[in-house]
């Protein structure tokens, strides 16, 4: 009889010489493509090569020689208002399939999260699966939400000038352009993060301007009842009557865009046309979110939270609060406007929640109907500084940054 192989799980993180083409075919068998070489040309081609992949953060779990489990994470900064904060996006989170049943990801998962908390992460983000990653420390970022327009409520405008059309590429261009649009708005990634576009679906690039330089562009797939918008920067009128054309050559009678920011300038003048909006949220799976370090977080925001408080009726305020999530804790000290995180004692004025603190820190919902739901707890001044320094923002992260 074959000895049953050893259940004794070796966790380290990938070695990009010794383990890279091992752990690809692991995920080519996790997520199957048409075929295997499309999984691994998909891999190799921009989603883990050329890309964000953080190898060191990453872990993989051997039995034997063989590697079994992988918890992927990919290196990027988001932004919290005009904050930036180091965040780890999660995927390509799979068992080898003779290996499952056996609580070895739960193992590869902890020591992930630890290994992102040692190299200096802030957050984590992932698009996950129901009933899982709860258990982890994270909780629903923001829902999936999807506009749709028709060609024919769109406004009536030219082309803007200077518009061609190519196989998308990310570009150090793009992401300046985008860059500068995307200032201020909580949950995007600052760019690049993908330095090429892997093979997986095909896309569509449109852009425009009379120099060297993209004024816009717009990034779209071919869909079965609608064009999709995946991305897109510049002036938003100039955008929509780009996407038109698009849309007019392609017989497409709508436009649909996806993971577009509800307070970025496109999604403020769709909103003053006909059209629709679709919202999924789910407490599990979708978009998930936890806090790494909560004092990391705070000192980083330090110069977003003393902008939200001077302009506000509490600009004189002087005082201190305590936030608590978890094991976490830290105070944050307002004298006048200015901002400081501090150690020490609990304070009477706290914030305090059991799991959803990330939830409060990047305004995934008003702090109002957190308290109402009872996942956070307000105590002395903290209810009032409660919607000065952690607002709603409506956070989002644009498809091309997922992971």
């Amino acid at each position: 009889m074959a000895r049953r192989p050893s259940t004794d799980l070796q966790l380290r993180a990938p070695d990009p010489r010794r383990d890279r083409e091992a752990l690809f075919d692991l995920i080519a068998r996790c997520f199957p493509m048409p075929d295997h070489a499309a999984r691994l040309a998909h891999l190799r081609e921009g989603y883990i090569d050329h890309s964000h992949y953080d190898w060191a953060a990453s872990r993989i779990g051997l039995i034997g020689d063989r590697i079994v489990t992988h918890f992927g994470v990919w290196d990027y900064a988001m932004r919290i208002g005009r904050a930036q904060v180091r965040t780890g996006g999660i995927g390509v989170v799979c068992t080898d399939a003779d290996y499952r049943g056996r609580n070895l990801m739960m193992q590869t998962v902890e020591a992930a999260l630890q290994a992102m908390v040692d190299d200096g992460y802030d957050m984590s983000v992932l698009f996950g699966i129901r009933d899982f990653y709860h258990r982890f420390g994270y909780v629903a970022a923001w829902p999936e939400m999807v506009y749709t327009v028709r060609l024919e409520d769109l406004p009536a405008a030219k082309a803007p000038h200077g518009l061609r059309r190519g196989r998308y590429q990310p570009s150090q261009e793009l992401a300046e352009l985008y860059n500068r649009y995307a200032a201020g708005l909580t949950g995007t990634a600052v760019r690049p993060t993908y330095r090429r576009h892997s093979p997986r679906r095909p896309r569509q690039l449109h852009r425009w301007g009379t120099g060297d330089a993209p004024e816009g562009y717009a990034v779209i797939e071919d869909g079965d009842e609608a064009l999709i918008c995946l991305d897109a920067a510049g002036e938003a009128d100039a955008i929509l009557a780009a996407l038109a054309r698009a849309a007019r050559r392609s017989c497409h009678r709508s436009i649909r865009f996806r993971g577009l920011h509800e307070r970025s300038a496109l999604a403020r003048r769709l909103h003053r046309l006909p059209g629709s909006a679709t919202v999924y949220w789910a407490p599990s799976g979708g978009a998930m979110i936890a806090a790494l370090n909560l004092r990391a977080i705070l000192e980083k925001m330090r110069p977003e939270l003393a902008r939200r408080v001077k302009g506000s009726a509490l600009a004189r305020f002087q005082g201190r609060l305590t936030l608590q999530g978890g094991h976490q804790r830290a105070t944050v000290a307002l004298d006048g406007g200015r901002i400081a995180v501090a150690d020490g004692p609990v304070v009477n004025s706290r914030l305090r929640s059991a799991s959803h603190l990330a939830q409060l820190l990047i305004g995934s919902r008003d702090g109002d109907e957190m308290l109402r739901q009872g996942d956070l707890q307000a105590t002395g001044d903290g209810r009032i500084l409660l919607p000065i320094l952690f607002p709603a923002q409506q956070p989002r992260l644009a498809q091309p940054d997922q992971f």
